[in-house]
């Protein structure tokens, strides 16, 4: 049985809050307030900003507006073992294996590069740092939109176009990403007779987030049930020249990887408003997911044994037979 981990990516504003500023006021302000851009005296002290967690004895992430999604996926970026070393472990961009000279280095250095350091800095913080908390501002300067804009802090952006877009800056820069979250999905074409020999045609597609539909839904199972669900096609020209037929389409998971990463759709489109709607019905995520029989494999083996199952059903049994030839033979 094939099974993976999955890691929960929700809609933006799904995880987290957007007003968790652990800042205080005044003379008793940390100095690292002011590297959060905090207003703050270099000299002042905040005992609440010194010490790891006491109970889990982890380090957070600082939460300076609403980037509360960016901070989670972070979070369990840094929790997965092979992301984390990968990135801890990344080789200098301009070969300097020292602080001196790092600021004229990083002139040079182009913006994926920036956010290849910046991301590396933030873990090594969450990994030694003796401080309650690290700052993400530095990630979200150097994380650039299509236009060139950085992260603003005081937007909250949908988590799912967030990772998508640190993905395509990432993949060239922390190869950990795509051995960690990389899978495949099939674009399956399906003809309505199962003895054409091509009868199933599929085009391979790159995974690194599974977008799961959640409105009306009770739980992953279902999600995913609704994901390889078929879809009604008319009028579909299968080869050039033949008649339009009736061919169902869908997606189905092909390579899976070491884990996966789940996007789910809390936010949907109101077509008679025209507004964006929150679903926070109750979705049930299991302890142990099996991906399996959601496989273009998977659906393989087990829609050729449902086809096997209704050919027997309907072949004639051998009773039958028999009855059937003596009344020819007495007819006769």
């Amino acid at each position: 049985t094939t099974t993976a981990t999955a890691a929960i990516a929700t809609s933006a504003g799904d995880i987290g809050s957007g007003d968790d500023d652990a800042a205080t006021n005044g003379a008793g302000a940390s100095p690292v307030g002011r590297r959060r851009g905090r207003s703050s005296p270099r000299w002042g002290y905040d005992p609440a900003l010194a010490g790891r967690n006491p109970v889990t004895g982890l380090v957070g992430i600082h939460n300076p507006g609403n980037i509360c999604y960016m901070n989670s996926i972070m979070q369990q970026f840094y929790n997965t073992p092979t992301v984390r070393q990968g990135v801890l472990t990344l080789a200098s961009p301009n070969g300097s294996n020292g602080s001196n000279g790092a600021d004229h280095a990083a002139e040079a250095l182009d913006d994926r590069q920036l956010l290849a350091v910046e991301l590396q800095r933030m873990f090594g913080e969450l990994a030694l740092s003796d401080m309650q908390d690290c700052s993400a501002l530095g990630l979200c300067e150097n994380m650039k939109d299509w236009d060139g804009n950085p992260v603003n802090v005081a937007i909250q952006e949908d988590a799912q176009q967030f990772l998508l877009r640190f993905f395509d800056l990432m993949e060239q820069q922390v190869p950990a990403f795509k051995q960690a979250f990389g899978g495949k999905q099939h674009a399956q074409m399906i003809h309505p007779d199962a003895t054409v020999p091509d009868f199933l045609r599929e085009r391979v597609e790159d995974l690194m987030c599974l977008s799961l539909e959640v409105k009306n839904m009770t739980g992953v199972g279902e999600a995913l049930d609704k994901f390889v669900e078929k879809e009604t096609i008319d009028g579909y020209e299968w080869n050039e020249g033949e008649p339009r037929i009736e061919i169902q389409k869908r997606y189905v998971l092909g390579d899976l990887p070491d884990s996966i990463i789940l996007h789910l759709q809390r936010f949907t489109m109101n077509m008679e408003t025209f507004t964006t709607e929150k679903v926070n019905t109750r979705f049930e995520v299991p302890h142990e997911l099996d991906l399996e029989p959601y496989t273009s494999e998977g659906l393989a083996w087990r829609e050729a044994l449902q086809r096997i199952k209704k050919e027997a059903a309907a072949a004639p049994t051998s009773d039958e037979g028999e009855g059937a030839a003596g009344e020819g033979a007495g007819t006769g």
